[in-house]
């Protein structure tokens, strides 16, 4: 870090990883007899040790005007078994001071990934894979815009509203129809990479100040991906996309030994796929037809946590500090699917059953702070 001035700050560094990477390997052993006839290993052509090393710098400069900005970049290079990436990621954030502690931001950003994240919610959980780039596959790359105003209301609260558009390219999807699992490298069957973006809206009123502090929000969005030979080439929500949220946080702390603490969450539920019809084969199997990708909606998410936090005896501790409090994770004991599986009934009807996980939870802590 290099001070330039009384306004103006120099940054930069270097930065290398690597990454030891075993994606998916299956071993398949025979044994008759007590004797090893036969031992296979699947998938160990993925196993890699991939490097990423990155340069950066970064301008902070704060003008007369109340006008603060921020000019950065980083020359990001991604070293892998077969192929070798290197990327500028430019970024530029505004800051500009209005009347009366007003603000208002712009942003806009690029980054890289190389290492990649596989998730399939075909089993009774959700299951996450890193998987690095290789053979064809490129890094995911992310492009975003950012603008907010911020403006202060009075008792210490503050306005923030806040919009942002973020593209994706290069984005991995798992083809469950290509799982060949009894190939050397199965893995570069099963994904295929596409395109994604999400935009959104966000309202935050926040309170530091006092006993009493809070964050509440609300948040208008939408994720979607596109694949070329995936749900006809048209886009459809991803995973994690949810319509509205509403969030609220409070802190209150009534002395300086104890804090009471709440979390509410209302949002929209989770897209799944479901069946819109069905079939039967020549040879009498039924097949279920899927018109598109994440068709459906889950019930909505709705979740109240409390809890307190106790300082035993503040007054008789200087070098340590000693606390005990009770936490409750979803204390209406709210059923809240997160995936869902099909049962087909004895009438032959197929229904959908919710899974929801950790419904009510309650919590007790020691700790100790020294």
């Amino acid at each position: 870090e290099y001070l330039m001035g009384a306004r103006t700050k120099l940054r930069y560094g270097t930065h290398w990883v690597t990454h030891h990477m075993r994606p998916g390997e299956l071993s398949f052993t025979e044994t008759l007899n007590g004797n090893i006839q036969s031992d296979y290993t699947y998938g160990a052509s993925n196993n890699q040790a991939p490097s990423e090393w990155s340069s950066y710098g970064e301008l902070d400069f704060h003008s007369d005007n109340y006008l603060s900005i921020n000019l950065g970049a980083r020359l990001w290079t991604y070293l892998g078994r077969e192929n070798t990436f290197v990327r500028l990621e430019p970024r530029l954030t505004l800051n500009q001071r209005l009347e009366g502690d007003k603000r208002v931001q712009l942003g806009v950003s690029m980054n890289n990934q190389g290492i990649h994240q596989l998730s399939s919610v075909t089993g009774i959980l959700p299951q996450d894979v890193w998987f690095p780039t290789t053979g064809n596959m490129k890094p995911q790359q992310t492009t975003q815009f950012s603008a907010a105003y911020i403006q202060p209301l009075n008792d210490g609260f503050e306005l923030s509203i806040e919009g942002y558009y973020k593209y994706f390219n290069g984005i991995m999807y798992i083809q469950e129809s290509r799982d060949e699992k009894l190939s050397n490298g199965y893995w570069e069957q099963m994904i295929t990479q596409g395109t994604g973006k999400s935009q959104g809206l966000e309202i935050l009123v926040t309170k530091r100040t006092g006993m009493l502090n809070m964050i509440g929000s609300y948040t208008l969005s939408n994720t979607e991906r596109n694949f070329e030979d995936v749900n006809g080439g048209i886009d459809y929500p991803f995973r994690w996309d949810r319509r509205h949220k509403l969030a609220l946080q409070l802190v209150y702390q009534p002395s300086y030994s104890l804090t009471v603490n709440m979390n509410a969450v209302v949002m929209t539920g989770n897209p799944v796929t479901v069946p819109t019809g069905r079939y039967f084969t020549t040879d009498g199997t039924m097949v279920y037809d899927f018109s598109a990708i994440n068709n459906y909606r889950l019930p909505n998410y709705q979740r109240l946590d409390v809890g307190f936090t106790k300082e035993i005896k503040p007054e008789e501790h200087f070098e340590y500090r000693e606390f005990y409090g009770v936490q409750l994770y979803n204390m209406l004991g709210q059923i809240n699917p997160m995936n869902a599986q099909f049962r087909v009934e004895d009438n032959g009807d197929l229904k959908l059953i919710g899974q929801s996980y950790f419904t009510f939870v309650p919590s007790v802590f020691y700790r100790i702070e020294f």
